[in-house]
């Protein structure tokens, strides 16, 4: 499933979300929050940390401003970890094997997602929908999701054929999967979506772990 609230209260001690619920997803994340996210809940099972992660403010004194600007750093350290799913990961879990344009088929079904025809304007509790043939909930629909890789239009294009890791920079990253608000393109297995530092109602995520 998607992170629940009760699980990122439980780790963070806050909840940003718009819509309130334990077990909707969480939203209203940035990409750090979700990188932090994972670091404390991996020290909390005993397991190495997955990122490193580093957070620095910067004053900018000026004649007529006086800025305070946070510069973020993320970097893959490897281990055991929880981590966030790659975009090529999150693909290749969401179609688990099919290659129709979405993972139940060629057509519309809302039993398996909620988008912007079927969610009343909201979020709903994780795992109401049909799974995916692989036991996974929530792949499409409710909210994005974030994955690890910084976001590039044409990076496809020219990556690695075989599990590549997109670009490691940028405040800009890619989500998948659409959310309560979206048209049904963006429930697509293939779509993908640009997402700014800026937390909305829309985008949560979901977390992998590296299995030795």
């Amino acid at each position: 499933y998607p992170v629940t609230q009760i699980l990122y209260e439980e780790i963070m001690e806050t909840n940003p979300s718009r819509f309130r619920g334990y077990e909707l997803p969480v939203e209203s994340i940035t990409f750090y929050d979700a990188i932090r996210f994972c670091n404390k809940l991996s020290k909390k099972h005993g397991l190495k940390p997955y990122y490193f992660f580093e957070e620095k403010k910067i004053s900018e004194f000026g004649s007529n401003t006086n800025k305070l600007t946070i510069k973020y750093h993320v970097s893959i350290i490897g281990g055991n970890g929880f981590r966030l799913p790659t975009e090529a990961e999150y693909e290749y879990a969401c179609r688990a094997g099919t290659t129709t344009i979405f993972y139940w088929g060629e057509e519309v079904n809302n039993d398996y997602c909620w988008y912007k025809d079927n969610s009343e304007a909201t979020t709903h509790p994780v795992g109401l929908k049909k799974p995916k043939n692989w036991g996974l909930y929530d792949m499409s629909g409710d909210v994005f999701q974030y994955c690890y890789d910084g976001y590039n239009s044409s990076y496809y294009k020219n990556s690695l054929g075989k599990d590549p890791i997109g670009p490691k920079n940028g405040d800009d990253r890619v989500i998948r999967g659409g959310a309560w608000n979206s048209e049904i393109s963006f429930i697509r297995s293939a779509a993908r979506k640009r997402k700014s530092i800026t937390p909305n109602s829309s985008t949560g995520f979901r977390i992998a772990q590296s299995i030795n």
